[in-house]
């Protein structure tokens, strides 16, 4: 196992940039990520930590929040292809899923669904049972939920979960 100092040195000279500019516009992410890009080099990966914290550029037509999702989704994948590089994008369920029976999130939870289904080439969502019933059998499991494939088939599978230091671990075959 690998210690979280060990950690730390293996990642300090990885190429990782973080902007805590927020909230930042698709065009001001895209300025960034260019200029980046130009002095570091070509970009792997990144990581948008909450759509709602996208802003919208200025507009005056005063349009629904879900037209805006529509719009910063359609943006960050414009932006994705223009730069050759995945994004991530994580964004939190709706509150009603709360009120269900069933917990398991479903495409229709995430804010301005039909914009995010329709932009995303990969929908996932995180499940642990435990936050929902803390005597559950499942103590200690994450499930991925696979709700979105443009490439390749959806489904799930599961992970071991240390809430302790919320690490994440492939489960071992026996």
């Amino acid at each position: 196992m690998i210690t979280g100092g060990e950690l730390a040195a293996t990642l300090k000279p990885a190429p990782i940039f973080y902007s805590s500019f927020t909230p930042m516009s698709v065009h001001e992410l895209g300025v960034q990520l260019r200029s980046i890009s130009q002095s570091e080099g070509e970009l792997g990966l990144v990581v948008v930590d909450c759509l709602s914290e996208v802003k919208q550029l200025a507009d005056k037509t005063h349009r629904a929040p879900t037209l805006h999702i529509a719009q910063i989704s359609r943006d960050l994948k414009s932006l994705a292809e223009d730069l050759n590089v995945p994004i991530i994008v994580l964004a939190p369920v709706d509150r009603d899923l709360e009120e269900r029976e069933n917990k398991y999130p479903r495409i229709e939870d995430l804010p301005g669904m039909g914009a995010i289904a329709n932009a995303a080439d990969l929908v996932l969502f995180l499940y642990r049972d435990e936050v929902y019933d803390p005597e559950s059998e499942k103590r200690g499991l994450a499930e991925v939920i696979i709700s979105r494939n443009r490439g390749g088939s959806i489904g799930g599978f599961q992970l071991k979960y240390d809430a302790q230091i919320q690490r994440f671990m492939e489960m071992q075959c026996s």
